[in-house]
């Protein structure tokens, strides 16, 4: 969410390795409006890390006692960069990875009955 002063907000998203950037914003020359909710998705590859790094010019961050913050979530759960969100300077940066254990389909049992023991496979 901006806070009163939008044309200060910009932000990025870079594959870390690769520094290819994702994407960025704002997107258009109108920039951002004022005390405003924007709410930006992307999937990305799991396992790969990447880097959001949000941007205020005037070194002030995003106001809270104006609604200024930001948030990130990762397969629903927040994470966080040097800030709480709103408590930053003139950048911050969130490093992201998801690397969760696939889930695997349930394995298969099947019993051999031998003379000596019955083994899972």
């Amino acid at each position: 969410r901006t806070d009163n002063y939008p044309s200060e907000i910009s932000w990025d998203l870079t594959e870390t390795l690769t520094r290819t950037r994702i994407n960025s914003g704002p997107t258009n020359s109108d920039g951002y409006h004022r005390a405003s909710t924007y709410t930006f998705e992307f999937t990305l590859e799991r396992c790969v890390s990447y880097e959001f790094n949000i941007y205020d010019s005037y070194g002030d961050g995003l106001i809270s006692s104006e609604g200024g913050y930001f948030k990130i979530l990762v397969e629903g759960e927040q994470v966080w960069g040097d800030s709480n969100g709103s408590g930053f300077h003139f950048f911050d940066m969130i490093d992201i990875y998801s690397c969760h254990p696939t889930i695997s389909p349930r394995p298969s049992f099947s019993l051999t009955p031998s003379r000596e023991s019955l083994s899972a496979t």
